[in-house]
């Protein structure tokens, strides 16, 4: 009887203290467990305490007890603040990158952006579908139209970011981050600036803000730590992004050192700039990398080494990669010195009889072209000035030394801007290797053939010139 009766006891005190638990647990914060551990009460207010998965943080506003820190077993740390708040995403009618800035009940993308009119796309080595988002990962996101977009959950002061080697788009914390609040763990490093996407295309950032997403390339696989100034300070890691490390936005530099620009504008208002120069400057282009290029129907352009700003040392030839383009397209062009270079613009496109090649002379100044029907490829060719008179005629030159071995140059001449295709071939009349198939300016010109590694044996061997509807053909002697 003794026994009943204390159990009865027992039984009350322990309905009294799920009372009270349960009113306390919907005081307007529920707690938040982190990544795959936990979940959530059938009952929809009562979240599960233990994570198998990165520890939570928790402010308790309810009581005056600070932070308290849960089960977890990964070495990461997403503080919250405990507090319901609100985020209104601004986004522009097309592409957006965004992410999750708060602690939400619901991270389905039909839920959170119901007016989007695309998938969620992640970065993963490549752009995959997403139905459900995570904080700390940004997303390529399409809108109808401009609008202001209400996140509704609990507060992220700091969180603990897990990245991949190479690019990725990251999420951001509830509160704007300056790039010194951004920590890399060793042996972890920052390779690129932050960039964000807008209409105009990529720009660089030095103030994350919530809501947005960020292009971040680094070094190998790791953690970096966005900390708004809470329970995490640099401790963690010893090298923070301070000013001395921020690259000075392009459009700056453009500005500082005079450079030249082509501007490509599409009918939807779209447009981009690529820079290039062939004054010296102090400049790590590599730092000028680009993101990879946004999802489809986005304009993107840039240079084959997927940088928009190229120095030009001497004559050489740039490929200049297009995607979503929207036709017709007016490419504008800005020389703001051209001091011992000649620039053309070369546009690639198909004809009635197979690739045609339009050869457009960008002088100093500026100008204008219209393109109307859709591109096969372009690139940008820069020519030394020479004070030296050009070739009357098209010619090929007996190859020097001959006999070789194992390396002979060909020299050949070119009266007018065309394409020239060089190729050696065996007595049976088979190509052995292409020296030269690419675009020229008017000028004297020279091409090497090493045969070392080659695995091409002594004897006759036959170099074939083709130019505009020139030909010629002459025999060379390897000697081993």
């Amino acid at each position: 009887m003794k026994q009943l009766i204390f159990s009865a006891f027992v039984g009350i005190i322990l309905i009294f203290t799920a009372f009270d638990f349960l009113n306390t647990q919907t005081h307007q914060h529920p707690w938040y467990v982190i990544d795959n551990g936990g979940g959530k009460s059938t009952g929809g207010e009562l979240l599960l305490y233990l994570s198998m998965g990165q520890p939570s943080v928790q402010k308790m506003t309810y009581l005056d007890t600070g932070m308290v820190l849960e089960g977890g077993f990964l070495p990461g740390l997403r503080n919250i603040s405990g507090t319901y708040t609100t985020v209104n995403i601004i986004v522009s009618s097309g592409w957006n990158m965004i992410s999750v800035p708060l602690r939400v009940n619901d991270l389905r993308k039909s839920v959170l952006f119901p007016d989007a009119v695309s998938s969620a796309y992640g970065y993963f080595a490549g752009y995959q579908v997403r139905d459900t988002l995570k904080n700390g990962i940004g997303y390529w996101l399409k809108f109808p139209l401009d609008a202001q977009l209400p996140v509704v959950g609990t507060g992220i002061i700091s969180d603990t970011i897990d990245v991949n080697g190479g690019w990725n788009i990251i999420g951001t914390i509830s509160y704007p981050l300056l790039l010194s609040d951004i920590t890399p763990i060793p042996p972890l490093e920052l390779k690129s600036q932050f960039f964000g996407y807008s209409g105009t295309g990529y720009y660089t950032e030095d103030t994350l803000k919530p809501g947005f997403a960020y292009w971040l390339k680094v070094n190998q696989s790791g953690k970096i730590i966005i900390n708004g100034g809470s329970v995490l300070k640099s401790e963690v890691g010893t090298f923070v992004l301070n000013k001395a490390n921020v690259l000075e936005n392009i459009e700056t530099l453009s500005k500082k050192y005079g450079f030249n620009k082509l501007i490509f504008k599409c009918t939807n208002q779209q447009e981009r700039t690529l820079y290039f120069t062939d004054k010296s400057v102090d400049v790590d282009l590599d730092k000028y990398e680009l993101p990879p290029v946004p999802p489809s129907n986005v304009l993107d352009v840039r240079f084959k080494s997927q940088r928009n700003l190229e120095y030009v040392n001497g004559e050489q030839s740039f490929d200049i990669r297009l995607n979503g383009i929207e036709y017709p397209m007016n490419v504008s062009y800005d020389i703001k010195s051209n001091d011992g270079i000649e620039y053309n613009l070369v546009i690639i496109f198909e004809g009635d009889k197979g690739l045609n090649e339009n050869i457009i002379e960008l002088r100093e100044n500026s100008g204008e072209i219209v393109l109307g029907k859709e591109l096969i490829g372009m690139k940008l060719i820069a020519r030394t000035k020479k004070n030296i008179e050009l070739p009357e005629e098209y010619a090929l030159y007996q190859n020097y030394p001959n006999p070789f071995n194992p390396t002979t140059k060909i020299r050949y001449d070119l009266p007018v801007s065309t394409k020239v295709k060089l190729t050696i071939y065996n007595v049976l009349g088979q190509e052995l290797v292409t020296l030269v198939d690419e675009m020229k300016s008017a000028g004297r010109y020279s091409a090497e053939w090493n045969t070392e590694g080659f695995g091409v044996a002594s004897g006759l061997y036959f170099v074939k010139m083709q130019a505009g509807s020139f030909t010629d053909v002459k025999k060379m002697i390897l000697m081993r």
